[in-house]
């Protein structure tokens, strides 16, 4: 009878002992379910600040402004570019340049390309085809990377443009003062010999009128047109590259 007792309690310990080691293996794989849940929401959220994180940064790179062309006839319009050199905005500084980029949308676009399809719209040709002047103005710190750019356009040749450099300051002191650093720029060395002329005068100028001013005073003075550069980048590169009309 004894005997019978002790196998029936050795039965009931194993029985025991499986349950309570079940309901351990329970409990461990409980645990272990929420720590992988908790990893893999806290993976999840990490990964979501990544995306939030590189996406603000791309996307401050590809709008922020880091290089500046200005390009005036009597239209005066200045590109923004991104440092891959894509248009992030296209600004008309006076009437006329806002007739011109009426209807256009260049931003995102290639400088050169931008450029082309300026040259090719005819509300900005109408202004090139009375002999007026085309200049180009960069601002940057890869000036003559983009200068040469410009000189590769279909129209720079064609309409015998003009390309100089300016600096950031220059830059900053057009744009206060409503002008496109281009026009600014030419202001500014017609102020030089013409001490009475005013802004207020060469926005409503045409640059080939700006310039043949610049000229009779150059001439009055006994010296030749220097066009030699306001705003020159402190490397020394301010030279300015100048096809002669025929």
């Amino acid at each position: 009878m004894n005997e019978i007792k002790r196998v029936f309690d050795t039965i009931s310990a194993e029985e025991s002992l499986k349950k309570s080691t079940v309901d351990f293996l329970k409990n461990e794989r409980a645990k272990r379910s929420r720590s992988f849940q908790y990893i893999y929401k806290y993976a999840a959220v990490c990964a979501v600040m990544l995306v939030f994180v590189f996406g603000l940064g791309s996307y401050s790179v590809f709008n922020t402004a880091v290089s500046y062309i200005s390009i005036d006839v009597n239209p005066s319009i200045e590109l923004a570019l991104n440092r891959f050199d894509h248009v992030v905005e296209a600004a008309a500084y006076n009437d006329d340049g806002a007739a011109v980029l009426n209807g256009l949308d260049l931003k995102g676009k290639s400088y050169t390309e931008a450029i082309d399809i300026l040259m090719e719209k005819q509300e900005f040709v109408s202004y090139l085809e009375e002999n007026n002047r085309l200049d180009f103005t960069v601002v940057s710190d890869r000036q003559d990377e983009l200068m040469n750019g410009i000189q590769g356009c279909r129209g720079y040749a064609q309409y015998n443009g003009c390309c100089h450099s300016a600096d950031n300051s220059l830059a900053e002191q057009a744009h206060e003062h409503g002008f496109s650093v281009g026009k600014y720029r030419a202001y500014k060395e017609l102020a030089r010999y013409d001490e009475n002329v005013t802004e207020e005068d060469c926005k409503n100028m045409t640059m080939r009128q700006i310039y043949d001013m610049i000229g009779e005073h150059s001439t009055e003075n006994g010296t030749v047109e220097s066009h030699h550069g306001y705003g020159k980048n402190q490397s020394g590169s301010g030279n300015q590259h100048h096809r002669k009309r025929k």
